[in-house]
């Protein structure tokens, strides 16, 4: 394919080919479907072929979990040690209505 001949150190993930508009205004063809041949996407010998390295990738995974993760493990921070935020006075306060709500909805969601 050509996501594999056009610079095979690179990841086939990290690589995107489009073919630029012709006109001002109009949008280019991505080439998206590896199933597909060039000449179906109305490539002709001499065409011109843009390639763009999107950089690393990150696995779907990681964003999920580090969505999730994240809010949780400030927010049981954030109730365990009130200290951090609001300074050493705040360690034995009891958390207020709102703290508690925030709580709640987080655990909930």
């Amino acid at each position: 394919t050509l996501k594999s001949a056009l610079k095979p150190k690179v990841s086939v993930h990290r690589k995107a080919f489009k073919v630029p508009a012709a006109k001002e205004g109009e949008r280019g063809v991505t080439l998206d479907d590896d199933r597909k041949t060039l000449a179906s996407f109305g490539i002709k010998d001499g065409s011109t072929i843009e390639y763009k390295d999107l950089g690393p990738q990150v696995g779907y995974r990681t964003v999920f979990v580090t969505e999730y993760a994240g809010p949780i493990a400030l927010m049981a921070l954030y109730a365990s040690r009130p200290s951090f935020i609001y300074g050493a006075s705040a360690t034995g306060a009891e958390l207020g209505s709102t703290q508690n709500l925030y709580m709640q909805i987080g655990r909930a969601h």
